[in-house]
């Protein structure tokens, strides 16, 4: 069995109202809150979560959960993990599905391979894997007329604005 993060199970990464969301949640045992002072989006947050755990004490599946974002279910989670243990890879990715006006949606989006890269290569397994998760206001600061360009296993991958905007998948969970 994993030994825990100390004698915390839970790590809650506050920043606007901290105090707020420390008296909802309650000051319990198997909690402990990290402040993020200025907000980055979630790999920030990640980033300031993981200063609390001592790596020569913890050794186990580190799993990051989106607080704003509800609706994981025990069962969700528990095939999460399974799939992510069997895996045998170093992090995976839970995303879900947005299904409204991709404009109404202030969460990050996930952003994947293309089927085929710039110079018209087919990605071969590489096709559909994450890239990067963008803030929603990230996207909103680009250049439409630039295209977002990134670099996955030596190919790159062009992405307009929109494209960015219309993405339907958001972060879920993922753990590493």
């Amino acid at each position: 069995m994993p030994k825990r993060a100390s004698k915390f199970n839970s790590i809650i990464v506050t920043g606007i109202k901290a105090e707020d969301v420390i008296q909802v949640i309650g000051n319990k045992n198997n909690n402990l809150f990290a402040f993020q002072e200025e907000q980055h989006g979630t790999g920030h947050a990640v980033q300031i979560a993981l200063k609390k755990i001592n790596p020569k004490k913890y050794k186990g599946i580190v799993y990051i959960l989106p607080g704003d974002m509800g609706l994981i279910d025990d069962l969700t989670m528990k095939m999460f993990k399974r799939e992510f243990v069997k895996s045998k890879t170093d992090m995976m990715v839970l995303t879900g599905m947005y299904e409204g006006n991709p404009y109404e949606n202030s969460y990050g989006r996930i952003i994947r391979v293309k089927p085929v890269d710039d110079s018209g290569k087919p990605s071969g397994p590489d096709a559909g894997k994450v890239i990067e998760i963008i803030e929603y206001k990230d996207i909103l600061s680009l250049d439409e007329k630039i295209p977002y360009v990134r670099k996955f296993n030596g190919k790159n991958y062009s992405y307009t604005r929109e494209e960015l905007i219309k993405i339907m998948n958001l972060t879920q969970a993922f753990c590493f």
